[in-house]
């Protein structure tokens, strides 16, 4: 049977990616009209406050950055950008 190994990550790279983790979803959420703007009806990745990646399909978009970003690929938060303004009836 195969021993499991474990990196360990120094404190601060483990706060910048906790950060990084809680933060861009909030980030996304508050840019999301100039991102819609600039990539519209597209999947953005998010990290630390960067968009590192967009396309139109959301399995091409994670091929993508898991080639750019390797070690924190899994971080990445994801959104679908619509160019369509919604209508919500109350």
């Amino acid at each position: 049977m195969a021993k499991a190994t474990t990196t360990k990550i120094p404190g601060a790279l483990l706060d910048e990616l906790t950060a990084a983790s809680t933060d861009d979803p909030k980030w996304l959420a508050e840019n999301y009209s100039a991102l819609a703007r600039r990539y519209p009806d597209q999947f953005v990745a998010v990290f630390n406050k960067k968009v590192v990646g967009s396309h139109r399909d959301i399995s091409e978009l994670m091929r993508l950055v898991d080639r750019r970003l390797p070690r924190v690929s899994k971080l990445v938060s994801t959104e679908y950008l619509t160019s369509t303004k919604a209508t919500v009836i109350l």
